[in-house]
């Protein structure tokens, strides 16, 4: 496992049409895997992924995937 350089402190509270969420990170893995979620349920599976393509290509301007995103999202 790698060595973690990064600690979260906080409280997030998410309030929705269905849910209500609390969220207290700890890691940036807690922090992204909430808010993948988050996204899915506001974008849907296909919004969510086309939003992190995206995101993703500002951190690296040559990304094009590995040729399989460019697929449909499974259901």
């Amino acid at each position: 496992m790698a060595k973690r350089h990064l600690s979260i402190k906080s409280l997030i509270v998410v309030k929705g049409r269905e849910h209500d969420w609390t969220l207290t990170p700890e890691t940036a893995e807690d922090l992204a895997a909430f808010a993948l979620r988050l996204l899915v349920d506001e974008l849907g599976t296909e919004g969510a992924r086309l939003f992190l393509r995206e995101k993703f290509s500002q951190y690296r301007p040559d990304f094009l995937g590995i040729g399989r995103d460019q697929r449909n999202a499974r259901r």
